[in-house]
């Protein structure tokens, strides 16, 4: 049987570990201003809708899981985006989670949520952005296999 508590990647994937495997290693991460992408959303005129998409950024995994952490709520002080992380106010202010690597502050304005959102089999790519993280993830879960009587397309982040 299968339980989702015993995948490596719950229990591996925590910053540090993250930066051992992939500090510098650059990933593709969605960019929004309020963290609302692939939705509809009313134009600047208050009557055409269009379909938005997120902006993609590419950047070293050391930059994102600094964003992320910035972002993060202190002790019970509140909120912060729903899909993602908004960006710090201070670009100096980014916590040093990879301490052995070298990323730019620049490219992320104030308020930006960012997130990652890959999909089209991310983990199943040998040469792909996280083929590190492979070995964390089983290759299909049996029961899922067994029940769509084939194995999975895809296997993404």
């Amino acid at each position: 049987s299968f339980d989702a508590d015993t995948l490596p990647a719950l229990t591996k994937w925590t910053d540090e570990y993250l930066c051992s495997k992939m500090a510098e290693a650059p990933v593709s991460v969605a960019v929004t201003p309020d963290g609302y992408a692939d939705a509809l959303k009313l134009g600047p005129d208050g009557i055409t809708m269009y379909f938005t998409e997120p902006h993609t950024q590419r950047m070293a995994m050391a930059r994102l899981l600094s964003l992320l952490s910035d972002a993060q709520p202190k002790e019970s002080s509140g909120d912060y985006a729903r899909k993602g992380s908004r960006a710090s106010e201070a670009a100096d202010g980014n916590v040093d989670l990879c301490p052995n690597s070298s990323f730019s502050t620049s490219g992320i304005l104030p308020g930006e949520v960012v997130y990652l959102q890959s999909q089209n089999g991310n983990l199943n790519d040998p040469l792909g952005e996280f083929a590190s993280l492979r070995e964390d993830v089983p290759a299909e879960i049996a029961w899922a296999s067994e029940a769509l009587d084939k194995l999975p397309e895809a296997v993404n982040l």
